[in-house]
């Protein structure tokens, strides 16, 4: 992974952000100068974790991915967030629990990606991600009426953004794997 954001490192700015409960403005702030990859990736997370069987938050996560997405594809220079978004909040203690179940996680998946295939990292492949996670995020809703399905669309957002964190080619074509299998669940499931 490159020398400048391991997702253990992220994990750590966004715990000293604030010492309070935990706002989505203070992650988007504490993580801007790092651009949309590791929003993105603590936001799919989310939405992954358990913390993503509790009602709408797969669905707020979504909101904030499909933000985040046209950002990117339209080529913002930072990420940004409405009011009412960056004012939702996590305890403190909820998010200490979620941290601490993920950073052995992080410190596995830090071992596991660094820059390969660093030329399928062009300026339209990244548009297209973008696209493809703003698909996504659409896709989260509708399967969040049953427990954890969410997850499946989520885990993709979160390999892309993995791939556009470290510019890791094989994580972004497993990704787009991942992607495929995403949208073929989901018309299974709602057909």
């Amino acid at each position: 992974m490159s020398e400048s954001a391991s997702i253990y490192d992220l994990l750590e700015e966004i715990d000293n952000a604030t010492e309070g409960d935990l706002t989505l403005g203070d992650v988007t702030d504490s993580l801007k100068s790092q651009g949309f990859g590791p929003l993105i990736f603590i936001v799919a997370v989310a939405a992954i974790l358990p913390t993503g069987a509790i009602p709408m938050v797969p669905t707020i996560c979504a909101v904030v991915i499909s933000i985040f997405s046209i950002q990117l594809l339209f080529g913002a220079s930072g990420p940004w967030l409405p009011k009412f978004l960056r004012d939702r909040s996590i305890k403190r203690s909820t998010f200490t629990k979620a941290k601490q179940k993920a950073q052995g996680l992080a410190k596995k998946l830090d071992k596991l990606i660094s820059k390969r295939h660093e030329h399928l990292f062009t300026q339209f492949s990244i548009k297209l991600t973008a696209v493809c996670m703003l698909f996504l995020s659409f896709v989260i809703p509708p399967m969040e009426i049953m427990p954890f399905l969410a997850a499946l669309p989520a885990a993709a957002i979160a390999l892309f953004a993995l791939a556009l964190i470290a510019r890791d080619g094989i994580i972004f074509v497993a990704a787009y794997l991942l992607a495929a299998t995403a949208v073929a669940v989901t018309l299974y499931t709602n057909i």
